[in-house]
């Protein structure tokens, strides 16, 4: 039986992995960041409703999906990532542990069966979100 402790790790290395890429692969998060603020544009989207609640919904839906790994070169014309940006995602996934826990579960469970960490993982996932930006199912 999970208990609220073992969501709470989970979250922590998923808020681990985040932090990891800013530093390891800046362009990746500036590229995640500038595809978010471009679909906030778009009615109907989760991210339009910004950083207070479309980035939990955002990172519900990536936290919760299968990934493959690949390399993916991106480009290079990304917005910065402001700190406000940070201490949302850091929010949004520490959010997910009272209200939807299932999430971080699909997380750690995918972590498990494709034998990697969360840094990994999430980069697959934000790799995914740019490049399909336009048309990501959420």
């Amino acid at each position: 039986m999970l208990t609220m402790e073992d969501t709470h790790a989970i979250a922590e290395d998923v808020i681990s992995g985040f932090h990891g890429l800013l530093r390891r692969d800046p362009e990746l998060v500036e590229g995640f960041v500038a595809a978010f603020n471009r679909r906030g544009e778009f009615a109907g989207l989760p991210e339009k409703g910004g950083l207070a609640g479309g980035l939990e919904e955002v990172l519900t839906g990536l936290l919760s999906s299968v990934f493959t790994i690949h390399e993916i070169q991106l480009s290079s014309s990304y917005v910065e990532v402001s700190d406000s940006f940070v201490q949302s995602f850091d929010a949004a996934v520490r959010k997910l542990v009272s209200r939807r826990p299932i999430v971080l579960l699909l997380f750690k469970k995918h972590l498990f069966r494709r034998k990697c960490n969360a840094e990994v993982a999430l980069k697959a996932l934000l790799r995914d979100y740019v490049v399909n930006a336009e048309a990501y199912p959420y």
